[in-house]
């Protein structure tokens, strides 16, 4: 009770902590002061709980611990604190890998990878050596450079050229492995650059694997560092009175995303920005960072201003609206601009996605022949190859696995399969989606965390959190398969229960379903999160297209009569194609059939549950679009050759 007095009359956490350190053997207490430092994430309250994990039970242990992680986490997002975070995260990393905690670990790394995105390239190496010494998880890049390789990137360390440039082709190799721009990028684009610049005098037989190896890396770098070791090469070149490589030079200069005749060379800072920003899709931390160092060179109006121009000058496409987006997001939180300004920023933002773009032709065909079959019927054969399952036992018995586990907690709980795997639509790429429903789960994201820690010890698991539906994504290591798992995901089996509602009345519908899914994985068209649709989306597709046809009835609540299917499946197929070419700006709705509109996307379906509208996102007259147009007509024109 004294302690607890104590703590109410406090007048700061430290001061309370130091008086009453040797008293926290207590859990509750213990609780209360990871609960003040979550609510005041600052490097002193890090410190404080890094104290209180050193002498702590394991169970406690673990929950300071991920206060801990997720203080420092909070820090790095909202400062420029990186160099006093890194001293920290050593002996946070040491703490956590004692007690080796999956959950600890899967935190600790994702603190490691956001530092490794904006550290600086001493700070970087600094890492580096920290996860040689402690780390090693699992599956990381970081595990390929050895501790030599570490000293060779240390451009102060002394070091001859070949194994400098020995060493950076290493890292660029790992880079080109893996996806994003982060510091091991920059500690390899300064190896370069100190190569080129200091430790090379004479280009002389060095001239042809320099071009060759920048060729290999140009994908990797940023665009200011393209610029500049464009520069290097040049004058290397010029002094030895040899050739340029020209196609070279315009390769690393060139601009990917962003018209070279509307840029400002006075604010070539924003155009390194955007370019990086489109072509490496920084996250929103990282380009929240950039502006914020931008803001204080060119302050208030200037900024918005010159902001403003340089999203002018990006090229009319899909990526552009994207980093138009993604700046737009962060730039009101962070309150860079006066109200004022923000509004003239989103003015000139809205001029700028509303001018009306010039487009290129979209490719046409004139004439489809549907009476020549043969084509069809081959890549039918060929995609059904590809739509086998995997082993349904596997996925019984780890439903049962996951029954019980929850059962311990929850009595009335009932694990439903819902899905591809559920309606036998599943193709080899399928992941098995599983529903845990029961109404005493009050709280969805701190069971599934819970769940997620037991779920770690049996594989590769992670959360992916979200309001409204969190969701699991847990492979087996003793199975070649992966699960998503949600909490009372009605959507979802309601949807399923929709699918089989048609396809149970004729063999050919779930055989069709099958092969639409399989050519769209082949062709990469099965990714929501790139604008195209996901498996359940393109099942209703070719619903839509079989009331088309009157084969099937419009949806009703009423049970469908007995349908006759008199074409083969390789024409319906073949049929289908057709539909999606000729579905311009047209909706496809399953209750009222197709609707007549001048939507700018492709291919956009009505979900009957709920009225939900499909966008695929993918804009008819943008790159994108432009490509499964011109994919649609190669197969028609294949078909009925």
């Amino acid at each position: 009770m004294e302690i607890l007095e104590s703590y109410l009359r406090k007048s700061s956490t430290k001061k309370f902590y130091e008086e009453h350190k040797q008293e926290f053997s207590d859990e509750f207490f213990v609780g209360m002061i990871c609960q003040d430092c979550l609510s005041n994430p600052t490097l002193e309250n890090a410190r404080i709980l890094l104290d209180l994990s050193t002498h702590l039970s394991s169970l406690v242990k673990e929950k300071t611990l991920l206060a801990l992680v997720h203080v420092l986490q909070a820090i790095l997002e909202n400062s420029h604190k990186q160099k006093e975070i890194e001293s920290l995260f050593e002996c946070t990393s040491y703490v956590c890998l004692q007690t080796n905690t999956p959950q600890v670990i899967l935190k600790l790394r994702h603190l490691f990878d956001s530092l490794l995105e904006r550290v600086d390239c001493s700070l970087g190496l600094t890492l580096l050596d920290i996860y040689k010494k402690h780390l090693k998880f699992e599956d990381h890049y970081a595990s390929k450079l050895s501790n030599v390789n570490l000293e060779h990137l240390d451009v102060k360390a002394e070091c001859s050229p070949a194994d400098r440039f020995k060493v950076a082709k290493l890292v660029y190799e790992i880079c080109l492995e893996k996806e994003g721009y982060d510091v091991l990028n920059m500690i390899a684009y300064r190896c370069i650059d100190h190569v080129l610049r200091y430790e090379i005098n004479d280009f002389t037989g060095y001239a042809p694997n320099i071009e060759n190896q920048l060729m290999k890396v140009k994908d990797k770098l940023s665009y200011e560092e393209r610029v500049k070791i464009s520069k290097i090469y040049k004058n290397g070149i010029n002094k030895i009175k040899c050739e340029v490589n020209n196609a070279l030079i315009r390769e690393l200069e060139s601009l990917k995303f962003m018209d070279s005749m509307h840029i400002n060379p006075q604010a070539m800072d924003f155009t390194y920005l955007i370019e990086d920003l489109l072509q490496f899709n920084l996250s929103d931390q990282v380009i929240r960072n950039r502006l914020k160092s931008l803001h204080g060179k060119y302050k208030g109006k200037v900024f918005a201003g010159e902001l403003s121009n340089a999203l002018k000058a990006v090229r009319d496409d899909e990526p552009g609206y994207r980093a138009m987006n993604r700046i737009s997001s962060v730039l009101k939180p962070l309150k860079l601009l006066s109200k004022i300004e923000y509004k003239k920023y989103k003015r000139n933002e809205r001029i700028i996605n509303c001018h009306e773009p010039k487009y290129e032709e979209i490719k046409t065909i004139e004439n489809v022949n549907f009476d020549s079959l043969s084509k069809a019927a081959e890549k039918v054969q060929e995609l059904n190859e590809k739509t086998g399952t995997k082993n349904i036992e596997e996925i019984n018995k780890f439903i049962v696995e996951i029954q019980e586990l929850v059962k311990e907690k929850y009595n009335d709980a009932v694990v439903i399969l819902f899905g591809s795997y559920s309606t036998n639509l599943a193709i080899l790429s399928s992941g098995v989606d599983i529903s845990i429903n029961s109404s005493s789960i009050e709280d969805k994201e701190s069971f599934l965390i819970a769940l997620q820690v037991k779920l770690a010890k049996k594989g590769s698991v992670s959360l992916v959190e979200s309001k409204s539906l969190p969701v699991i994504t847990f492979k087996p290591n003793d199975q070649n398969l992966v699960y998503f798992i949600s909490i009372s995901n009605s959507n979802g089996i309601e949807s399923s229960d929709l699918i089989r509602k048609y396809i149970k009345k004729h063999e050919k519908i779930s055989e069709l379903i099958k092969v639409v899914k399989a050519w769209a994985n082949e062709n990469n068209l099965n990714k929501p999160s790139k604008g195209t649709y996901s498996g359940y989306e393109w099942a209703l597709l070719v619903i839509g297209f079989l009331q088309s046809l009157k084969i099937l009835p419009l949806y009703t609540n009423e049970e469908i009569p007995e349908i006759i299917i008199n074409q083969s499946v390789g024409e319906l197929f073949f049929r289908f194609i057709h539909f999606c070419y000729q579905l311009d700006g047209d909706k496809v709705c399953l209750k009222n059939g197709i609707i007549k509109d001048k939507a700018e996307t492709l291919m956009t379906v009505v979900n009957p549950i709920g009225e939900k509208v499909f966008f695929s996102r993918v804009k008819r007259n943008r790159k994108q679009g432009k490509a499964i147009v011109e994919l649609l007509v190669k197969t028609l024109e294949t078909f009925s050759s």
